[in-house]
């Protein structure tokens, strides 16, 4: 019997740890993938979410006879840095709550829409200094 050296790799086992380290890297590759649209998911909603509500918190400095005899609804785009982001805003008269309307804010980007909405009253009387 001839004496063999058995201390390399043959081919095939090259071969399969290749590939298995290939398998590996592509999974790892592909979370990392999910792990970035995810992050930008999430900032992307968070970004909207604060100017639906910037939007929402100037709506009651509207006046208050517009926004109750017909309804108000305004669109249009953020300023930069934002102009990706589309906003509309609407108004209305809650049904059966004669003293409140209802604003809700839609924020729409390629991606994705965030709506906010909120009701509100009218504004206090103003005050005359006059006695009761």
């Amino acid at each position: 019997m001839s004496a063999r050296n058995d201390a390399g790799f043959t081919l095939i086992e090259v071969v399969a740890a290749l590939a298995v380290v290939g398998l590996v890297l592509a999974a790892a590759l592909g979370t990392a993938a999910a792990d970035a649209r995810a992050s930008r998911r999430a900032v992307d909603v968070t970004e909207a979410s604060a100017l639906a509500e910037d939007l929402l918190l100037r709506t009651p400095f509207l006046r208050w006879d517009s926004l109750t005899a017909f309804g108000s609804q305004g669109e249009g785009r953020f300023p930069a840095p934002m102009e990706r982001f589309r906003w509309s805003v609407e108004t209305a008269r809650v049904s059966g709550e004669p003293e409140l309307v209802e604003a809700t804010v839609v924020v729409e980007w390629e991606d994705g829409v965030y709506a906010a909405s909120t009701r509100f009253g009218p504004p206090p009387a103003a005050h005359t200094g006059a006695g009761p």
